[in-house]
């Protein structure tokens, strides 16, 4: 918080959240940034005395790894909003429960619009949208991934998605 612009805006999104609610180890940080978040990048690895990628000029996103003796690396991600709201970059995401975002500036709260948090609780892995598996195809992986890491079933309509994305 203390490197953000007063006009930045920064949420934890994604799978760091879904693990924070099942209690796992995090070892991966995703943020969406509402402006300039290579340079936010830029600036926590000059803080951290760690790594600095620029992952994707275009898309604006940067990647921060962070090295401590004999612990496992972060890796810290960030990236610009996708879409106005930050609704629309969580609709935009690939399953709802990884669909929640917190905001750093007050970290109590989620924002929850695709009800993650059920999903989480129901060991349910659903698409967040009808273009889940279209939008990008390696979410199949992702989805099969997730399913054997957390033991959780993959709700019937998003294996159609899956299965009819392949055709």
């Amino acid at each position: 918080r203390a490197l953000q612009k007063p006009s930045q805006h920064v949420y934890l999104v994604g799978g760091a959240i879904r693990d924070l609610l099942l209690q796992r180890s995090i070892h991966d940080l995703d943020f969406v940034v509402n402006h300039n978040p290579i340079d936010l990048a830029r600036r926590l690895a000059d803080r951290l005395a760690g790594d600095f990628f620029v992952l994707d000029h275009e898309r604006q996103t940067a990647r921060v790894i962070h090295k401590l003796p004999g612990k496992q690396p972060v890796t810290i991600d960030f990236a610009l909003l996708r879409g106005k709201t930050l609704e629309d970059d969580l609709t935009g995401r690939d399953f709802t429960l990884n669909a929640i975002a917190m905001d750093i500036e007050s970290p109590s709260v989620y924002l929850d619009p695709l009800h993650g948090n059920v999903a989480i609780r129901q060991k349910m892995i659903s698409a967040s949208s009808k273009n889940t598996f279209n939008d990008d195809p390696l979410r199949i992986l992702r989805m099969v991934r997730i399913a054997l890491e957390t033991g959780f079933s993959v709700e019937n309509e998003t294996k159609i998605l899956a299965k009819s994305s392949l055709d």
